[in-house]
């Protein structure tokens, strides 16, 4: 249980990073509705963070299921889906503001 908590303690700490103090403004971008592409990059490494953080709960979580330790399996698995569709999430999000 400590090793979810701290994973989740990490995978909080990087979106904290992704907000921003400047104002994104229209005159600021070459395409209303897009975002600068250094957010955009935050944005994609943040989803490809939360993947690996699925796949590795995943793994730990059949791993687990083999030795016989379905509870512990199955709290690993529900973190997996949650750190999944965190992933889906900003995928979305930078289909909509940054792919042209």
């Amino acid at each position: 249980m400590r090793k979810f908590f701290l994973v989740l303690c990490i995978t909080i700490f990087p979106t904290f990073g992704f907000t921003s103090d400047t104002d994104v403004s229209v005159e600021s971008t070459i395409n209303p509705g897009m975002w600068p592409a250094e957010d955009c990059i935050r944005l994609s490494k943040a989803s490809g963070f939360y993947l690996k953080i699925s796949g590795d709960l995943l793994k730990e979580s059949g791993e687990k299921r083999d030795k016989g330790d379905n509870r512990r399996a199955d709290e690993l698995g529900s973190a997996s889906l949650y750190f999944s569709n965190q992933a889906a999430n900003y995928a979305n999000n930078y289909k909509a503001y940054c792919k042209q």
